[in-house]
């Protein structure tokens, strides 16, 4: 009943499987925008570190980790 109240949803809901759509949603809501956009930022930063995204070749590894340092703070 707390859950219901507190996401503002029904019975129905829970039982056809779309409490995790609705808590999902209500979470990325109280998630300020600007998080949203360092946690964006720094997964595409892992990506370029991982070798599955390529940047030009004067983008050494070191930079790129003191990039992900610097995010991280």
């Amino acid at each position: 009943m707390f859950r219901l109240h507190r996401y503002k949803c029904n019975v129905e809901n829970v039982l056809s499987g779309q409490m995790n759509n609705i808590t999902e949603s209500h979470f990325i809501r109280s998630i300020p925008t600007v998080c949203m956009c360092i946690s964006n930022l720094l997964s595409e930063i892992i990506i370029v570190r991982d070798g599955f995204l390529s940047l030009p070749t004067w983008f050494s590894r070191d930079f790129i980790d003191d990039v992900i340092s610097s995010v991280c703070v």
